[in-house]
């Protein structure tokens, strides 16, 4: 860590600037109400966590519901795909199942059904990721012009320096951005 990191700031008609000069305060702003909409956004694989979560939780449930013989278990279980090998046994023995629907279709519909479901609950973690995080950033050069023009309100503003050793009980939450 530097001996000085930088925050560079507009000044606000509220005096919210001045307070944190005066009362030696961090500002943090709300994930929510960034110029960055992927700031404080939580990413993941959707088909990855998918085959995850099956593979964790809900094939060891299904392998004790399932109707399916010993080998069959066997199958699932020692294949490099749980998921698709299960989808593909229940796609061969499933008698309810149209045969005019190819396995590609059949899979392609499941999959985008338990997707959906997970991108459903992934917007709602997200969101409430998002308003419960509060976050700041810091520059470790006061004199970057781009900085300045963006966020001094056209070199309008100020930037304010903070000795580190100030918040070193602070320090374990920061992280450099690469």
């Amino acid at each position: 860590m530097p001996e000085f990191l930088y925050k560079y700031k507009s000044i606000d008609e509220l005096g919210h600037t001045f307070d944190l000069l005066e009362n030696d305060l961090i500002f943090l702003s709300n994930a929510n109400n960034l110029n960055d909409l992927y700031e404080g956004e939580i990413f993941y694989d959707n088909k990855e966590l998918l085959y995850n979560r099956f593979k964790s939780y809900v094939l060891p449930y299904f392998m004790t519901i399932t109707k399916f013989n010993h080998d069959q278990k066997e199958q699932i279980k020692n294949s490099e795909n749980p998921y698709l090998e299960t989808m593909k046994l229940i796609y061969e023995t499933d008698p309810e199942i149209n045969p005019e629907i190819s396995f590609n279709e059949f899979n392609d519909d499941l999959s985008n059904f338990f997707l959906d479901m997970s991108d459903d609950t992934y917007k709602k973690v997200n969101y409430a990721s998002k308003v419960n995080t509060y976050l700041t950033c810091f520059s470790e050069n006061h004199d970057i012009k781009l900085m300045w023009a963006h966020y001094t309100d056209y070199n309008k503003g100020i930037c304010i320096k903070y000795n580190i050793k100030d918040y070193e009980n602070l320090m374990h939450i920061c992280y450099p951005i690469k």
